[in-house]
């Protein structure tokens, strides 16, 4: 479960909670501005800051924030290097973090927290803010650049406990993957794309399907004819991404000649290089250019000579979250 959405349970359920958030981080180090995770009651924890002994030694200063009468607001430098003279955090990989910890409310904080996760369910964008004075949500709100931290003076001595920052952060949608073929190869897809928290939408025009049934993963399955993809799918963007992976030669033709125009992020085809080019030459006879298949990602997926349904979906989602995760100028 998402951190936030876990806390915002908690908090409707009259539960105080614990927000621990990377609010900025430099040169190599595990835990990286965004991440997040939420201690809760019964020694619950969800999601994570980078693991190790920094995130057991930051987990204990939430759960005593969250025991004490009146729980503080913390801003915690964590250096990764053994000899650092202050703030050391146990790990020795040479980078920085700056971790908040960030005590919730039930009274102060359930109704904001409702507000982005209501927002992060309907996929409709916006940002919140973190400050000394509580958790804000902005609907709507487009932040450039996505996170933005403003420290507090970098003369202060005691950073845990100033109140002159501020966190930002847009609550993007997640990004869509289209995945056109429910059989084995998808559901092991699934499988992983899902724990990489992108939304899945998987497509099938066999009803009854023994893989289509199994997968759990999928937040929408979609049956019928794979020449009526463009209309099933809708519109899509720069947030959506493609993987064609049918169970033939004939029905993979179908599904690209239907998805070729499409403006999608991300467009691949899962296959041997014989058949991608079989496929590439008949579409060329019928006209489509060298441009427009310069767009397709074929055979889909990083090469690590992968065999079996659940390497390949190593590979696939290895190449998405590549695509995903590429600096902007790229």
């Amino acid at each position: 479960m998402e951190p936030l959405a876990y806390a915002r349970n908690t908090l409707q359920r009259g539960q105080p909670c614990c927000l621990l958030l990377v609010v900025a981080h430099s040169g190599s180090t595990p835990g990286r501005t965004g991440f997040r995770m939420v201690v809760g009651p019964d020694e619950v924890l969800v999601g994570s800051i980078g693991g190790g002994i920094m995130e057991h030694k930051l987990v204990e200063v939430a759960r005593h924030q969250q025991r004490v009468r009146r729980p503080e607001i913390l801003l915690k430098r964590q250096q990764h290097v053994a000899d650092a003279p202050a703030d050391r955090s146990g790990l020795i990989c040479s980078g920085e973090q700056t971790v908040l910890v960030f005590p919730l409310d039930p009274l102060r904080d359930a109704a904001a927290l409702a507000v982005v996760v209501a927002h992060m369910k309907a996929r409709r964008a916006g940002t919140f803010s973190l400050t000394a004075a509580g958790f804000h949500p902005h609907p709507g709100a487009v932040l450039p650049g996505g996170r933005r931290f403003t420290p507090p003076s970098p003369d202060a001595a005691d950073l845990a406990h100033l109140t002159a920052w501020r966190y930002d952060e847009l609550f993007d949608p997640r990004q869509t993957v289209h995945i056109i073929g429910a059989g084995h190869v998808g559901l092991a897809c699934c499988e992983v794309l899902h724990r990489l928290n992108f939304r899945l939408r998987l497509y099938d025009e066999r009803p009854d399907l023994n893989t289509l049934y199994q997968n759990n993963f999928a937040d929408e399955q979609i049956v019928g004819p794979y020449d009526e993809l463009r209309t099933r799918i809708g519109a899509t963007g720069p947030d959506h991404y493609a993987a064609i992976m049918t169970f033939g030669y004939r029905t993979d033709a179908i599904a690209l000649r239907q998805l070729l125009d499409q403006p999608f992020r991300f467009l691949g085809l899962m296959g041997s290089t014989a058949k991608v080019a079989r496929l590439f030459a008949d579409l060329r006879a019928e006209g489509v250019s060298a441009e427009t298949f310069a767009r397709v990602q074929a055979p889909i997926g990083l090469p690590i000579h992968s065999q079996t349904p659940a390497e390949i979906a190593i590979s696939v989602a290895a190449q998405l979250v590549q695509v995903r995760n590429a600096p902007a100028e790229e």
